[in-house]
């Protein structure tokens, strides 16, 4: 099976990326057999994570809904010894490092 890198932009107020860390963190953890859903509504969109498993693997679909524009989301496999999930909880985590400013 071969892994297909790939660049997106995704827009995330600051709760959002709070959130999606604190469920990636609760996903990595949990059992391969358990799934969840979670909804996140902030100012102006609703955030879904959903963490499932099919014959390919764990993966986690994050969907945004807006009332402006079609609905988009991005799927993330659990990745080789969990390593996509992981990468994309480290990815997320160093946008809440605020840089010391002089």
């Amino acid at each position: 099976m071969s892994t297909v890198e790939a660049v997106f932009v995704l827009g995330f107020e600051k709760d959002a990326i709070g959130w999606m860390i604190e469920h990636l963190t609760k996903a990595i953890g949990m059992k391969s057999r358990l799934g969840f859903n979670r909804k996140f509504r902030g100012k102006f969109c609703v955030h879904l994570m959903e963490v499932g498993f099919n014959n390919h693997g764990r993966f986690i679909r994050i969907s945004e809904f807006t009332t402006n524009r079609k609905s988009s989301f991005l799927v993330i496999l659990v990745g080789e010894k969990g390593r996509g999930w992981e990468n994309l909880k480290s990815a997320l985590s160093s946008l809440l490092v605020v840089p010391f400013r002089m």
